[in-house]
Order: structure tokens, then sequence, then C-alpha cells
């Protein structure tokens, strides 16, 4: 959807440039034209297929989870531009992000960085003209990019999983990144920009371990889930959604299972995922009196649990209620009739299954 605008910078770029001979109104008949239509036949198949205008989710509040638009960014510009995730800061991540909570600093901080890049790019227009309106471009670019992921959840800059979040904005940053370097540092630009490569190479390095540890942690929970295959219902109290950042079953339990240990798998209720920093980030608590069952996690600044793959939020089945709380570090099953019979309630704890209650 952000197609038609990157294509309008990139146009008044070559305009600028006078690099093209497109007039505006073949570009907006030849190319603004078909991508809206391209996009109003996205929502129209939304709508026609799942029976909601707006992706599988339904609504705009539906995938919105958090309005502090300026936050997120500033999170977008430490991940590209300093490797926040890598540095050795310890302590230093609590306080600044206790610091981003305040909206009004963060907003003249967004302030403060978009008036950085505009000087900087001034500078180059009056020195070397098109480079400065190039640098502009790509930097616009980036930020047009980014803009259907400001709403998504910002608690990200420590994990993996959202990565993918900043894959279509990547392409114009390090564009940006690369044309900036080679503008202001010259003949230096190309050692600078080895060094940076060999940087990333090294950091990735250390990210794939994390995929390989959460790939052989979800075999051993698959492994060990066998002794459950007995129960009439397995009611699975929190499946690692992510795991040390990374996305692990998310809410494919069932069908993992069903692929790696055969047998039934309609007996199994997944009631919530939840993220997992270790072995032993799991559930404190698990009290079952009569239809209701309540489900304390750990105590963490962000939601600990999950629902379908995503932040947790409540629902509702024709079998059970789960409500969960504000913060997201808890939540009550609530049976609308009694627990079935020869029913077992499981966690994840310690690369196991832990059985609550008798």
């Amino acid at each position: 959807m952000v197609c038609p605008l990157i294509y309008t910078v990139l146009f008044m770029l070559h305009r600028k440039l006078n690099t093209t001979g497109l007039r505006p109104e073949m570009f907006l008949t030849r190319i603004i034209l078909p991508q809206i239509i391209f996009i109003s036949g996205y929502f129209v198949a939304c709508k026609l297929v799942s029976g909601h205008w707006l992706w599988h989710a339904g609504t705009i509040g539906d995938i919105i989870q958090t309005s502090d638009y300026s936050k997120t960014l500033l999170k977008y510009f430490a991940k590209f531009f300093i490797f926040y995730r890598y540095l050795p800061i310890g302590k230093t991540d609590q306080a600044l992000r206790a610091l981003s909570e305040n909206s009004r600093l963060m907003t003249l901080s967004v302030i403060f960085a978009f008036a950085a890049i505009a000087f900087l790019s001034w500078r180059l227009i009056k020195t070397k003209g098109g480079s400065g309106y190039l640098l502009a471009a790509l930097f616009a670019c980036f930020i047009i990019a980014l803009l259907p992921v400001l709403s998504l959840d910002s608690s990200f800059l420590k994990y993996i999983y959202p990565d993918r979040y900043g894959y279509l904005p990547s392409v114009f940053f390090y564009v940006f990144l690369v044309s900036a370097l080679f503008f202001i540092l010259k003949k230096i630009a190309l050692p600078v920009l080895i060094g940076y490569s060999i940087l990333c190479w090294v950091l990735l390095t250390q990210t794939i371990p994390v995929w390989n540890a959460v790939n052989e942690r979800c075999n051993e929970l698959i492994r060990n889930y066998k002794p459950f295959q007995q129960y009439e219902r397995v009611y699975v109290l929190n499946v690692p959604a992510y795991y040390r950042g990374v996305a692990a079953f998310r809410s494919a339990f069932a069908e993992t299972v069903y692929m790696k240990n055969s047998g039934s798998v309609e007996n199994i209720r997944v009631i919530s995922g939840c993220y997992q920093e270790s072995d032993s980030d799991t559930i404190k608590s698990v009290t079952i009196k009569e239809n209701t069952v309540t489900v304390s996690g750990p105590n963490k600044e962000t939601p600990y649990f999950s629902a379908n793959g995503g932040w947790a939020k409540s629902y509702e089945t024709e079998e059970y209620k789960v409500v969960f709380s504000p913060d997201g570090c808890s939540y009550t099953l609530l049976f609308k009739q009694e627990i079935p019979t020869n029913s077992a309630f499981i966690y994840a704890s310690l690369a196991a299954w832990k059985k609550a209650g008798n």
C-alpha cells in the first residue's frame, strides 16, 4: 500500500534531476492508477475470502498494538543505525525503555533526527546538488516503507522475530547509508563499508545459533509431549510462541505434534502461547478450582502470554472463555460446564512439560 507514495517520491527525484522524460499525467495513469487498482483489489479479495476488508485480523483496531508512533520510529532508528540488539548495555536498556515512555521526549527526538537528516541533505544540495536530493528521497522512502509497521508491537528491540517488519524499509535504508557514507567520507568510504559489512556478518553469526537452539528446543518439547496423548483432553497453558526472541510454535503446535508424533490431535486445546526468554521463564502458579483455572506467569514490563501468535487478547470458544490481565502476565480460564474427565493441564518448563493439578 505504500508503493504509490514511494513511486511518487522517486518520480519527483528524477524530475528534479532531469533524468526522466515521463510526464506527470503519464506517471499518474501508467503507474499510480494501476497501483490503486491493485490495492483496491486486495481489499475486495479480503472481503470476499475472509469477510473483512482489512487483512485476516478483521479491523484496524485488531492490528494496532501501539499509537505512540514516534517511539516506534525511534526504535527502528536504533535498530537500523546502531545495531541496538547487539549493544552490551545491560541494565541501561531498562533505563532507556523507561525513558521511551515519555511521549513528548520521543516526539522531540524524532523532530531532531529529521532535522539532522534535512540539514545533511541541504548541505549536500548546496555543495553537490543532486547528491542531497538523492539522500533526501531515499530517507523519505525509508520512512514511508516503515509507515505500515509503526502501529505494531514496539517492544521488540532485543527480539529477532520482528526483523521481517523491516525487510522492505531496509532496501532503502542501506542504499541511503551507502550513499551517505560515499558522499561524506569520499576516499575512505570503501574501507569503512568493508568494515561495516564484516560487522554485519559477525552479528549474523551470533543470530544463527539462536535459531538452531530454538529448533532443538521445539523438537524436544514435541518428543516430550507423547505421554500426554493418552488423555481425552489436553489443555496447553503456555505453548512457546516465541523463544529467546525467535518465532517458535506460534499457532501451529497441534499441527507440529501431528507431523512429528502422528496420531490424533483433536484433543489438544492450546489456551495460550507465551514469550519465553529461557527454559526457566515459565508459569509461576496454576490454580484449578471447580470450573475455573487461574494461571500466573512471571511479572514483566511486556506481556508474557500471547494469543494466536500475537499479543494476549481475551477470547471465547463454545467450551471456555479466556480472560487475560491488562499486563498480559496472567489469565483466567473459565469453563462453561464442568471440566471434562480424563483431562490434563500442562505447561512448558525447562524444556519439558509439567502437569498442573492431580
